[in-house]
């Protein structure tokens, strides 16, 4: 009895590893499909299987995707038709390109071949292709890149340009995404300019599932990108030399279920810059927007989603469409308290160092004023303040700037060239700073200026003094 259910087992056993890649072939037929279906729906793209074949140990497939603008002609539309090759390898065993064990592998290939009489790149080769290969316990690996390529245009003056190509890598495990690239150089070069941008990183972290990405949902996230060096030289002017050294964009976004919220947080940052002669450091700018109804973010996309599928060609409709919209969703963000702040906003330039603040909250909405442009409503609701710290070359330059502007608008001085007025302007900027002071909108510090202002309830101080409101 023992060795009978040994027996048993065993052909179990061999007859489940046996069926497994039939099995496995048909839910990569069904993902596939799935798949063409999410794609569909988003707006301006259009995707089809033109054909596919399934075997016991792989499937393949040609897949048409092609982005949908309907003001081009028929020739630029068919250039934005692609030709996609898949193949994928079934599982336990996987005995294709990506030799192991695992449930699943499978690749996705753009040959290119349309693109070569512009592109330069390695014959024989597919100019983008994706790898991905799931384990027996469901983890994803994932990779992509693109060939280096090299473009050429001779239609009025002869310019170049240099991809070093792109190579990407990461992990899917459940309900969270990895993902890394990079592309080491690109450089356009011509009629003696010459533009490079070194070392550029995509960092991503997604807690989400590929359908929650592809319905458009709101979830966890943190995208960075970082940019080494950035180049501009024109041999015929040097003054134009431009360096930009250590870029950094992040933006992380933060989804509150619950309570149906959803939080951006927006950062830039440049360690050094030398721009056509000027110079600074250490330039920080973080935006940050909070308790965004995410009610409100789902109509807005089902909104834009229609629009661009339904295109008008009478704008005055497609506005309609969309006040009807706000006065339908509107509420819904609203009611949810949303913020808009400048966190920082800070760095040192040429004239010193400069750092300001921004805070805006709108409070305690429960239904929309009869008048939209009811002014003592909207100032009942909103919460605000700043805090801007300029040294006082900065304070002069701001100041020149705005009398400058103002002598450009004045009637009398049509005639005065621009070196004129920059005269004037910076003879009467030191004076406009001393008026500021003494009227109590500018505090003096050790070094320059500073301005800070708050409206709470309908009250508004500039400098810790009460300003009056344009109430009626």
């Amino acid at each position: 009895m023992q060795n009978f259910l040994k027996g048993a087992i065993a052909v179990a056993v061999i007859a489940g590893v046996a069926a497994a890649p039939k099995l496995i072939g048909l839910s990569v037929v069904e993902n596939l499909n799935a798949h063409i279906a999410q794609i569909n729906e988003i707006p301006s793209y259009q995707a089809s299987i033109r054909e596919v074949h399934s075997s016991w140990f792989n499937t393949t497939a040609v897949i048409d995707v092609a982005l949908s603008v309907p003001e081009l002609d028929a020739e630029m539309q068919e250039a934005l038709t692609f030709h996609l090759d898949f193949s994928a390898q079934h599982g336990p065993i996987l005995m294709g390109e990506q030799i192991g064990i695992g449930r699943e592998a499978w690749s996705i290939s753009y040959q290119g071949d349309s693109l070569r009489e512009k592109l330069d790149f390695a014959a024989e080769q597919a100019l983008y292709r994706f790898n991905a290969k799931t384990s027996l316990l469901g983890a994803t690996s994932i990779s992509d890149r693109v060939l280096p390529f090299n473009v050429t245009i001779k239609e009025f003056q002869e310019i170049s340009m240099r991809f070093s190509g792109y190579q990407g890598s990461g992990e899917i495990q459940g309900k969270h995404i990895n993902y890394l690239a990079n592309i080491e150089k690109m450089s356009i070069d011509g009629d003696g300019k010459h533009a490079s941008i070194d070392h550029i990183q995509f960092d991503t972290s997604l807690d989400a599932t590929l359908d929650q990405i592809f319905s458009g949902e709101v979830y966890d996230s943190i995208v960075k990108v970082s940019i080494a060096a950035m180049h501009f030289k024109d041999e015929q002017d040097p003054a134009m030399t431009s360096n930009v050294t250590n870029t950094v964009i992040t933006a992380e976004s933060d989804a509150d279920q619950a309570n149906k919220l959803f939080h951006i947080l927006s950062s830039y940052s440049v360690e050094s810059y030398q721009v056509m002669g000027s110079e600074g450091q250490n330039l920080h700018l973080n935006i940050d927007m909070n308790n965004i109804s995410t009610d409100f973010l789902k109509a807005y996309q089902n909104q834009m989603q229609e629009v661009m599928q339904n295109p008008q060609n009478d704008p005055a409709a497609t506005q309609e469409q969309l006040l009807a919209f706000m006065d339908e969703n509107l509420l819904d963000l609203l009611i949810a308290s949303p913020e808009l702040n400048i966190a920082q906003l800070s760095g040192t330039i040429d004239q010193g160092n400069f750092s300001a603040q921004l805070f805006t909250k709108l409070v305690n909405i429960t239904a929309l004023p009869d008048n939209m442009l009811d002014t003592a409503y909207w100032l009942s609701h909103i919460q605000a303040s700043t805090n801007i710290e300029l040294e006082q070359n900065i304070a002069e330059m701001v100041a020149k700037l705005v009398l400058k502007s103002q002598l450009q608008g004045n009637p009398q001085m049509a005639q005065a060239t621009p070196e004129e007025l920059d005269e004037i302007a910076m003879q009467q900027a030191p004076m406009m700073l001393q008026n500021l002071e003494q009227q109590g909108l500018l505090q003096t510090t050790a070094n320059g200026y500073k301005l800070v202002a708050e409206l709470k309830d309908s009250q508004a101080t500039l400098n810790g003094n009460p300003i009056p409101l344009p109430i009626p």
